[in-house]
Order: C-alpha cells, then sequence, then structure tokens
C-alpha cells in the first residue's frame, strides 16, 4: 500500500497472479493435516485489501489454489455450484478482470507488447518456464522468487508471495518461500519492458533508496 501511495499517479493496473486463498477445504489432496479455515473470511480479507486499490484497474488470475479447486469441487458436488458461484462473486468484488487458470495475459497489449506475459503458472522453477517458452514469462505459484535465462534469451521470472512463510501443511519444515512482489515497467518505443522486485525481508522493504516498514 505505501508503494502504491507513493507511485500510485503512475501505475496502470495490478495483476495478482492467483492463490490469494488456499481453500484448503475444496482440495483433492488428502494432506496429513486438516487444518480448519474459513474460505468466505480469506475472501473478506483479500476484498478488503484489493478495495484499498479501487481507482486502479485490478487483474486477477486464475489459479489452482482458488479457480481450479473450485472447479473440482463442483464437479464431486453440483449441488454445491451455486454456494461456490456466490464465493467467486464474493472473490472478485474489487477486481475488474478475471483471467481463466492457465491463461497468458499480456499486459500493455494495447501498445503492442509481445515480449511478456502474466501467468499464475503450473511449472515448479523459473528454469522450467524459460525452456519451454519463446516468451518471457512472469508467474507465481511456487511462493518464491527466482529467475531463469534460456538457452535461447527467453527470461522467466517467478514472484515471491504476499502469505505467510510458514504454511501449516509444512508441519513446521523450513519453506523456499520468500515475501514480496514486482513493479513491471513497459516502454511502448521500444517494445521492451524492465522488471524490478521488491522484496520484503523482516517486516522490511527497499525500493529506490526509500525504507518501507510493515504495518503490522
Amino acid at each position: 500500500k505505501q508503494v502504491y501511495d507513493d507511485y500510485k499517479k503512475v501505475i496502470d493496473e495490478i495483476d495478482y497472479l492467483g492463490d490469494e486463498a488456499d481453500f484448503n477445504a475444496f482440495s483433492k489432496f488428502k494432506t496429513v493435516v486438516k487444518y480448519k479455515e474459513n474460505p468466505l473470511k480469506q475472501i473478506s480479507m483479500f476484498a478488503e485489501f484489493s478495495s484499498y486499490f479501487n481507482d486502479t484497474k485490478q487483474i486477477r488470475h486464475g489459479s489452482n489454489h482458488i479457480d481450479a479447486r473450485i472447479d473440482s469441487y463442483c464437479e464431486l458436488h453440483p449441488e454445491l455450484e451455486f454456494v461456490m458461484e456466490d464465493i467467486r462473486k464474493k472473490l472478485n468484488v474489487n477486481i475488474h478482470t478475471t483471467t481463466e487458470y492457465g491463461e497468458s495475459f499480456f499486459p500493455f497489449a494495447e501498445y503492442g507488447n509481445n515480449k511478456i506475459r502474466l501467468t499464475h503458472g503450473k511449472y515448479l522453477s523459473a528454469k522450467a518456464y524459460a525452456e519451454k517458452s519463446r516468451v518471457d514469462t512472469i508467474f507465481g505459484h511456487i511462493h518464491s522468487q527466482q529467475i531463469h535465462v534460456s538457452p535461447i534469451k527467453s527470461i522467466a521470472y517467478a514472484m515471491p508471495c504476499a502469505c505467510k512463510i510458514d504454511p501449516k501443511y509444512m508441519l513446521g519444515l523450513e519453506s523456499s518461500w520468500n515475501q514480496g512482489f514486482a513493479i513491471l515497467s513497459y516502454y511502448p518505443k521500444i517494445n521492451d519492458y524492465n522488471l524490478e522486485y521488491i522484496i520484503v525481508k523482516d517486516n522490511k522493504a527497499i525500493y529506490r533508496d526509500k525504507i518501507y516498514y510493515a504495518e503490522v
């Protein structure tokens, strides 16, 4: 929010790369840890957070923990489809656009961008994306910052997350997750872009010589 306030005038859109909620209750996997969660509470938290940016276009990208799990749950329990549809509506209450799970989205397409795409992701490393695509990719899914350049010079950027990095299903084990986000700048004159990570560590982040402190 603080970075947004500082750069609001030049921000065109905000993209959420998926998994805004875990939706463990709808998972098909019988995990060792079945923790209690309230999906509507998770959605309310995201809706409240995203409402802060209502003056800016927002896009939520379909993801496996939300969209795929809702679809799978509806297949198993078609009688509850109307309930799940209500959950979808509540989730997207402040969002202008939502992409399908697995869909590639080209930001700034109206300016001719064909260099960089956004997606939630399905591969578990930046290397896998870079080596399987001829288009540079920014993706979520693995909740960890990664960059990889392939031999054909396509680049993949994995995004850190905005959640806790010690999920309950890890049973106290260390994860490779880290917190943060990124700013994507696009330059129509040369049809190219620049990506800047903003990493949150010890409740602090640094961007362009300014220190931001988390509101905890």
